[in-house]
């Protein structure tokens, strides 16, 4: 499902919000998550999950495109856990 869609499925359940709201609505929400994640606290999402983050250790890996090693650093990276209603809904 792309943004576009959700915008227009969550307009279409409800009543007096336009696309226009609805889409300022998606970006201000999934904005406010990267500012929280972005600052070391946790958003839990009642009936979906919670976002984190996970700090990733410094490693070096072989490109396969050039073949040589290149170095990563230490660096932060989002980490979603689904909550169980949504595991289940999967099954």
């Amino acid at each position: 499902m792309t943004k576009k869609e959700f915008v227009k499925t969550c307009v279409d359940k409800l009543d007096g919000v336009t696309i226009r709201d609805m889409t300022l609505y998606y970006d201000i929400f999934c904005e406010t998550i990267a500012e929280v994640v972005g600052a070391g606290d946790d958003v839990k999402l009642s009936g979906v999950g919670t976002l984190t983050h996970t700090v990733k250790g410094a490693r070096d890996y072989k490109s396969p495109l050039v073949g040589k090693t290149v170095h990563v650093p230490e660096h932060k990276a989002p980490k979603f856990n689904a909550c169980k209603a949504l595991k289940d809904a999967l099954k």
